[in-house]
């Protein structure tokens, strides 16, 4: 069996380091040098002392990593580096979920609304012709609030206008129309709340 060159040994390093990390037992090859040191050999073929990658410096690996570059490489290791880059693998599956958070901290306490009580003033009531409109002005007490406003009473009464009065509203604007073809009385009222 053909043993692989060193250039091959190294490409093939390189490949390795590069596939697994910079953290990877795969081992550079290094000759003995020296002038009491001689290369051994092995029925002709030289060989070689080898370190892990992960015990050279800093710089050193920089270097070694920054000297082994594609052209460099064999062909048949070129093509797989070439032909993995272009085809990635397919992606794993995803992960389990991780724990539930802990809870966030409680809220500030808002501030506390004014109680207020709520009553239906009514207003005064109206009979509306047919085909006219008639508006009504109709107001809360002093120190309320005014929250709404309608009718009751009437036969095809719709409304032309409804919006309150005031700043805060303490009154209600309500304008309806009669499109019927009879007389309806119209009983108004406006929502208080104080």
């Amino acid at each position: 069996m053909k043993l692989p060159s060193p250039s091959m040994a190294v490409a093939l390093t390189a490949l390795v380091v590069a596939a697994a990390g910079g953290a990877t037992a795969a081992t550079v090859a290094t000759t003995t040098a020296g002038p009491k040191s001689q290369a051994k050999t092995e029925s002709g073929v030289q060989t070689q002392n080898a370190i892990r990658y992960s015990q050279l410096s800093p710089g050193l690996r920089r270097l070694v990593t920054r000297q082994i570059k594609l052209n460099g490489l064999a062909p048949g290791v070129r093509k797989l580096i070439v032909r993995g880059s272009r085809n990635p693998g397919p992606s794993g599956p995803g992960g389990p979920a991780g724990p539930q958070g802990a809870p966030g901290p409680q809220g500030v306490q808002g501030v506390p609304g004014v109680p207020r009580s709520v009553r239906v003033q009514p207003g005064t009531p109206q009979s509306i012709p047919p085909g006219t409109v008639q508006q009504f002005q109709l107001q809360c007490n002093a120190g309320e609030l005014a929250l709404s406003a309608g009718w009751g009473g009437g036969v095809r009464i719709v409304p032309e206008e409804s919006a309150p009065q005031g700043a805060p509203p303490n009154g209600w604007l309500l304008r309806v129309f009669n499109f019927g073809n009879s007389t309806s009385t119209v009983s108004p009222f406006i929502i208080c709340a104080g």
